[in-house]
């Protein structure tokens, strides 16, 4: 086992489904006591490795009987083989918030002029964000810009997850376009967006007023105009502190938004 699946299987700690009940307190009804919750499942888990003390369960959500349990190994251990057939994994970071789990796999021969290329895997417990793939590029300075031009996303419900070999061969088509990432990159740096555009833009992708006014305080303390990458960069930076999924959809609006601002700055499509 290499360095890299041992990471991931920390991870990989038991799930399963539990049937759901709640308590009735009719004494005239025949169901007294605890009655099966028709319709609804809970998922559950042992997070802690090699133990199944009662109190070590941890309940990570209660859902639909209609919802598809997608465990972790079942996605990112076999995602790990099938980017490893067309490119080399460099590193692998992971992380987790409650029912989240997220899984950032850097590349190791895949390079762009502004940076390296990578893939953010998300997989949760809790029903309330899809299994996802995204791709992004890590810039010189560290940002990360997520979901900067594709990404791929399949509901739990009713949906098998066990293609990865299909989806890679999108990831795979457009890691071989790194000259058309340069040319993206290269329209954002010419491409200006005036102050007063900008807050246009702000207003389109329901950006919250107070990093509204960080980007206005920042980078447009002393001008009027900024590079479209400039802004892009910086407001990458500024909702850092946001929640993921959240930023991922802040980040791909506001490229979006300024593509339709732009006309000469063309995003990368599936």
């Amino acid at each position: 086992m290499n360095e890299h699946i041992e990471k991931l299987q920390e991870l990989c700690f038991p799930v399963f489904e539990e049937e759901v009940f709640f308590e009735t307190l009719n004494h005239s009804s025949e169901h007294e006591g605890l009655v099966p919750a028709k319709g609804y499942k809970a998922i559950v888990g042992y997070t802690k490795p090699f133990t199944v003390l009662r109190q070590d369960k941890t309940l990570f959500s209660i859902v639909s009987s209609s919802y598809r349990l997608i465990r972790n190994e079942e996605f990112f251990i076999p995602l790990y083989y099938a980017i490893q057939d067309y490119a080399t994994v460099d590193t692998i970071k992971i992380d987790h918030h409650k029912g989240y789990f997220f899984v950032e796999y850097m590349l190791e021969d895949v390079v762009s002029n502004v940076g390296k290329l990578g893939i953010l895997a998300i997989n949760s417990y809790d029903g309330t964000a899809s299994t996802q793939l995204n791709m992004f590029v890590k810039v010189v300075n560290g940002t990360r810009n997520t979901n900067l031009f594709l990404d791929f996303s399949f509901k739990h419900k009713h949906t098998r997850c066990n293609n990865y070999q299909e989806q890679v061969k999108i990831l795979r088509n457009k890691v071989g376009i790194t000259d058309r990432l340069n040319t993206l990159f290269s329209e954002l740096y010419r491409a200006e967006i005036s102050r007063e555009d900008f807050v246009k833009l702000s207003h389109r992708v329901n950006l919250p007023k107070m990093y509204q006014d960080m980007i206005l305080g920042s980078l447009y303390y002393s001008q009027d105009n900024v590079s479209c990458l400039s802004l892009y960069m910086g407001f990458s930076t500024i909702i850092e502190d946001m929640e993921l999924i959240r930023r991922i959809n802040f980040l791909n609006n506001m490229l979006r938004g300024i593509q339709s601002m732009k006309k000469e700055v063309h995003i990368l499509e599936i």
